[in-house]
């Protein structure tokens, strides 16, 4: 599906980040399915991934920042 390529390319370009914890944080916040609440608290990532949660949500940003832009580079195969 379009979704799952979509996801799949989200991670394949987080996965390249040099801090692997950027990728746990979004995995944890979107779709960790053993959190029971749509979305994990920051305060719950950050306990998994042993950070303050003011660091959690810092690294989520940079994910962020990182994503969108790479999604909106025009150049398809620049470096990260």
């Amino acid at each position: 599906t379009n979704l799952k390529d979509e996801k799949d390319f989200v991670f394949k370009i987080l996965g390249k980040l040099k801090d692997k914890r950027i990728s746990k944080v979004f995995h944890l916040r979107y779709f960790d399915k053993s959190i029971k609440k749509k979305k994990a608290t920051w305060s719950v990532i950050a306990s998994q991934i042993n950070t303050s949660t003011q660091t959690a949500i810092n690294l989520h940003q940079r994910g962020v920042n990182i994503l969108n832009k790479k999604l909106t580079s025009k150049e398809t195969y620049d470096s990260i």
